[in-house]
């Protein structure tokens, strides 16, 4: 499986109220696919803004706009190969689609939207094909 990254660099936000990113969380796992569901729900619940799940959202639905209606979502947690670092959010589009038009699909998607859209989010945004 190959891997494309669209990978803004930004800052750890400020979060609001537990309750409130708990319920956001809730509806991010009706469109994701959580790889670790108790950590990603336990790190999006502690450190989470409500901006960054309403992009995670958005991810979902302006991806299949570029990618087609096929394509599916997940969230995963990564930490650097030390270990030392806090561990950072991976959103990954995975689609069936050949790698070049995934790629292509990538950049329009990266352009149109997504760098204007993910300024200050601490999110890294990637896609996946098979």
């Amino acid at each position: 499986m190959g891997k494309i990254g669209l990978t803004p660099a930004r800052e750890e936000t400020q979060g609001s109220s537990r309750e409130e990113p708990m319920t956001r969380v809730r509806e991010l796992e009706e469109v994701f696919e959580f790889r670790s569901p108790e950590a990603i729900a336990e790190y999006l619940g502690s450190r989470s803004t409500l901006s960054q799940v309403d992009l995670l959202l958005e991810v979902s639905a302006r991806a299949k706009s570029y990618f087609g209606p096929e394509c599916r979502f997940v969230l995963d947690l990564r930490t650097d190969r030390e270990g030392d670092g806090p561990p950072e959010l991976f959103a990954y589009v995975v689609t069936g689609m050949p790698a070049s038009e995934a790629w292509n699909a990538m950049c329009q998607m990266e352009t149109g939207w997504w760098l204007e859209a993910a300024r200050g989010e601490p999110v890294n945004l990637h896609v996946e094909f098979a």
